[in-house]
């Protein structure tokens, strides 16, 4: 059933529609739009025949009729008219229920959306505040790498320069090698010609020193012949 206003019931008694156009009934002292609907209604048209209806007998029972049906009609339509805006009230409270307890219903899960997204939040937070703190660390250590980097280069050239130096000095070692084998070999010949040489003296001089004996035993001979003559 539709609420007040929303539709004209089909039982309206025939010959009683308001004419199209018809005047609206004028206003009593103290009346309000939201006085009884009896207030409101506009002006029925009456029909054509009203004066010979009321001029005659069968005419009055016809318009009396007419007027019971139209106070049934009233009758029913304020009877229809109640139970339907009754009707109407308890749909819109219960509406009204339902709508309030959907608003609960939607406030309970913003406050936990809400809590929801202030955790998320938080825990973006902190993994904004590990990730700064891992990305500081990483550039620590690039940095720290770069310096190791640098050092492992200078130890590199220090490395090579001290290779470097030993090749040299290798190559120096091998000559004074070669040097000292040279010289061994030239010592070991100058030693064996000199013991060459000093046989040859020492033979010379046991030649010599016979020469002398035999030379002392002349001298003797004669220095006893002298002393003799």
């Amino acid at each position: 059933m539709a609420c007040p206003g929303q539709q004209r019931s089909a039982a309206t008694p025939a010959g009683f529609l308001p004419a199209a156009g018809a005047p609206k009934k004028r206003k009593r002292d103290g009346d309000t739009e939201g006085s009884d609907s009896g207030r409101r209604l506009q002006e029925w048209q009456l029909p054509s025949s009203m004066s010979e209806i009321v001029t005659s007998q069968n005419g009055m029972a016809e318009a009396f009729s007419q007027m019971a049906q139209l106070a049934s009609y009233f009758a029913k339509r304020a009877g229809a008219t109640a139970s339907s805006t009754q009707t109407c009230i308890s749909r819109d409270n219960q509406d009204f229920k339902n709508a309030l307890d959907e608003t609960v219903e939607l406030r309970a899960k913003v406050a936990e959306l809400t809590a929801h997204l202030a955790s998320n939040a938080r825990t973006i937070n902190m993994w904004k505040d590990h990730h700064a703190a891992i990305t500081n660390s990483v550039r620590t250590l690039e940095q720290n790498l770069q310096v190791k980097e640098q050092q492992c280069k200078a130890a590199m050239d220090r490395m090579d320069k001290v290779n470097h130096e030993l090749k040299e000095k290798n190559a120096t070692i091998e000559t004074l090698r070669a040097q000292l084998a040279e010289e061994i070999v030239n010592a070991e010949a100058s030693k064996a010609a000199a013991l060459s040489n000093e046989q040859k003296l020492f033979e010379q001089l046991q030649e010599v020193s016979g020469h002398c004996a035999q030379l002392q035993s002349g001298v003797t001979a004669l220095l006893s012949r002298r002393i003799v003559s």
